[in-house]
C-alpha cells in the first residue's frame, strides 16, 4: 500500500510540476479577472503642522482661496478601493518645508491598505498669503438701537471690557477705525444688561471681516441705565427797562420747549426751565434783538437733555414795538372851557380838532376817540376870540401833540 502511494507521488514527476504550475497560473488570471486594479481620486482635508514657525516671526497667513483639500489618485485592487473613503487618509502640510514661494509640501498618508495601495507620485502642495501681524488697542464705544417706552431715554451706556485688543493682518487691522457695542433698547424703560459682539468698523461705518483676527474677547457686557423724560417750556427773565420810548412786544425762544431727562422725582417739580435775568438787560436793547444760549447750563442739578446729541443752543429774540405817529379828529363836545369869569361865556368855533397822536402800533390800534376828553384854560380872558391850547387825556402809552382850539367868549345875555 505504501508503495502504491509513493509510486502515485513520483511517476512523471515533471508533468505533475508543470500541471500545478499551469493550475496556479490560471487561478492567478482568473482572480485578476474578478479583482481587477483600478485607479480612483480621493479628498482629504490638509491639516498645517507647526504653524508656530510663522507667527513666532510676528507674520500671518492664509490659505489661497481658503482651500484646504487635496485632491490625489490611488491604484489598487477593487476590492480594496471599494473599501476606501476619504476618511482614510491624512494630509498634512508642516511649516517646516515652507518653500520660497510660499507653498507647502503636502503628506499624504493611507490610514488602512497601505501596503495593498499605491499613491501617485505627484507632489502636491498647499499655497499660501504671507504678511505681517500687528497688534492695536480699541476703545469700544456702548452704543443703543431702537426706541425706548414712552416716557423713557437712556441716561448712560457702559462696556465691560471697554477696550479690545485686535492682532492679525496688519492690512485688517488697519482698516478698523471704531469698535461699537449695540444694545436693542425697544419699548424699553428699565435698565438693561446684555451679552454683545462687538461690531468693527471702517471710517465709512463699513463692516470690517474679522474672520482672520485674534481678539482677546468676543464679546462684551452692555450696561443701559434708563430715566425718565419730560418736555417743557423755555422761559426768560429779563432785568432793567426799555428807554422812554420803546415798547416790549414779545420775547420768544427757538425752540419753544426742551425734552429733558432725569428721575421721576426731580422731573416732577420741573414745570419749566428758566433763563435768568442775566442774560436780557432791557436797558441795554435799542431795537430788536437775538442772541443764542447754551440751555445746559441751565438745567437742575440730575437733569440733562433727553438727546445726547441734540443741539443745546437756544436763540432769543427780543421784538420792540416801534413808536408811530397818527391824527385822530377829537369831538370838541368832549371839551371843556375852564376857568369863565363871571357874566361870560365860550364857545368852540369848530365842531372838532385834528390832534397828532404818537405810541405803538398796539396802543394805538386801540384808541377810541369818542373816550378821549380836554379842555382848555380860560383864566382872566374876557370877550372875544382866542386860540387856547387843548389839555388831552389819552389813554396809557399813547400821547399827544400840543394843539389849539379856536373859542369864542362873549357876554351871557341878561
Amino acid at each position: 500500500m505504501l508503495n502504491r502511494v509513493k509510486r502515485a507521488f513520483t511517476t512523471n514527476i515533471g508533468l505533475k510540476v508543470l500541471a500545478a504550475f499551469f493550475a496556479m497560473a490560471l487561478w492567478l488570471v482568473v482572480m485578476n479577472v474578478d479583482d481587477p486594479k483600478i485607479t480612483r481620486t480621493f479628498t482629504a482635508t490638509v491639516t498645517i503642522l507647526n504653524d508656530s514657525v510663522l507667527t513666532d516671526q510676528g507674520k500671518y497667513y492664509t490659505v489661497v482661496n481658503d482651500d484646504y483639500t487635496v485632491s490625489f489618485r490611488v491604484t489598487a485592487k477593487r476590492s480594496v478601493i471599494e473599501d476606501l473613503s476619504n476618511k482614510d487618509f491624512t494630509a498634512t502640510a508642516d511649516m517646516k518645508y515652507l518653500t520660497e514661494d510660499n507653498t507647502v509640501p503636502i503628506d499624504i498618508v493611507a490610514n488602512s491598505h497601505a501596503s495593498a495601495i499605491t499613491m501617485s507620485a505627484k507632489t502636491y502642495f498647499l499655497a499660501l498669503e504671507i504678511g505681517d501681524t500687528t497688534t492695536e488697542r480699541f476703545v469700544v464705544s456702548g452704543k443703543t438701537s431702537g426706541d425706548p417706552a414712552e416716557g423713557a431715554a437712556v441716561d448712560s451706556v457702559e462696556v465691560t471690557p471697554n477696550v479690545i485688543t485686535v492682532t492679525g493682518p496688519e492690512e485688517v487691522v488697519s482698516k478698523i477705525s471704531k469698535v461699537e457695542a449695540v444694545c436693542d433698547i425697544s419699548g424699553l424703560s428699565d435698565d438693561i444688561t446684555d451679552t454683545v459682539v462687538p461690531k468693527f468698523l471702517d471710517a465709512k461705518g463699513n463692516k470690517v471681516d474679522t474672520s482672520n483676527l485674534t481678539l482677546n474677547a468676543s464679546t462684551v457686557t452692555v450696561s443701559v441705565t434708563m430715566d425718565s423724560t419730560k418736555t417743557v417750556p423755555i422761559s426768560v427773565q429779563t432785568s432793567g427797562t426799555l428807554s422812554s420810548g420803546l415798547e416790549l412786544d414779545e420775547i420768544t425762544t427757538d425752540p419753544e420747549k426742551i425734552a429733558i431727562k432725569g428721575d421721576a422725582s426731580i422731573l416732577n417739580d420741573i414745570t419749566e426751565i428758566t433763563i435768568p435775568s442775566s442774560v436780557i438787560n432791557l436797558s441795554t436793547i435799542t431795537s430788536d434783538m437775538s442772541t443764542t444760549v447754551d440751555i445746559t447750563s441751565y438745567l437742575p442739578d440730575g437733569v440733562t437733555l433727553q438727546d445726547s446729541v441734540e443741539n443745546t443752543q437756544v436763540t432769543i429774540a427780543v421784538t420792540l414795538e416801534k413808536e408811530v405817529s397818527q391824527s385822530i379828529s377829537v369831538s370838541t363836545g368832549n371839551l371843556t372851557i375852564r376857568n369863565l369869569s363871571k357874566g361870560l361865556k365860550g364857545t368852540f368855533d369848530d365842531s372838532s380838532i385834528s390832534v397828532t397822536v404818537s405810541g405803538n402800533e398796539t396802543a394805538l390800534s386801540a384808541v377810541d376817540t369818542s373816550t378821549i376828553t380836554g379842555s382848555v384854560d380860560a383864566s382872566g380872558l374876557t370877550a372875544g376870540t382866542y386860540n387856547l391850547e387843548v389839555t388831552l387825556s389819552t389813554p396809557d402809552g399813547v400821547s399827544a401833540a400840543a394843539v389849539t382850539a379856536k373859542v369864542t367868549i362873549a357876554q351871557e345875555e341878561e
